[in-house]
């Protein structure tokens, strides 16, 4: 089960950049920085899936605001400083 799920992630994160290609006319050497935001957005509803599963009162608003809520932080776990 997991292998498919994550083969429907890759082919749905290929649609969206083939759709942002074609929208935004993105510039050949933006194809990686795009793909690993696309990437970072997958990990981000994935960890507010989490969130939202463990939660004693799911809803769909609960979820989204999860998903900001990851979504805020993904910028600062670029840069995370190893010590």
């Amino acid at each position: 089960m997991d292998a498919h799920g994550l083969a429907f992630c890759d082919r749905t994160s290929r649609a969206a950049l083939a759709v942002a290609r074609r929208r935004f006319a993105l510039p050949g050497g933006e194809e990686l920085r795009a793909r690993l935001a696309s990437n970072v957005l997958v990990a981000a509803f994935h960890r507010a899936v989490e969130g939202w599963i463990e939660d004693p009162d799911p809803s769909r608003d609960r979820l989204a605001a999860g998903l900001a809520d990851a979504c805020r932080a993904a910028p600062g776990s670029l840069v995370l400083a190893v010590r």
